[in-house]
């Protein structure tokens, strides 16, 4: 299934809203796995790059989200 999530995420102390889209898998198992990736800007979460290494540090990050439920026996 194709879904969109959104949450609270917190990095180095700052909270935001994040909205991402994804997908859900639910297997013959009854195991469900979800997966999204989403790319997030360092500045929005107060996080600085050092100066002397500003030209090898992306401002910005790719998350990729991986999760597996399984039913209780």
């Amino acid at each position: 299934y194709d879904v969109t999530v959104s949450g609270k995420l917190t990095i180095h102390g700052v909270t935001q809203t994040a909205s991402s889209k994804g997908t859900v898998k639910i297997s013959d198992d009854k195991t469900l796995t979800a997966n999204s990736t989403f790319t997030i800007n360092l500045e929005d979460y107060k996080v600085k790059i050092p100066t002397m290494y500003i030209d090898n540090i992306s401002e910005s990050i790719k998350i990729k989200v991986k999760v597996n439920l399984k039913p209780k026996s």
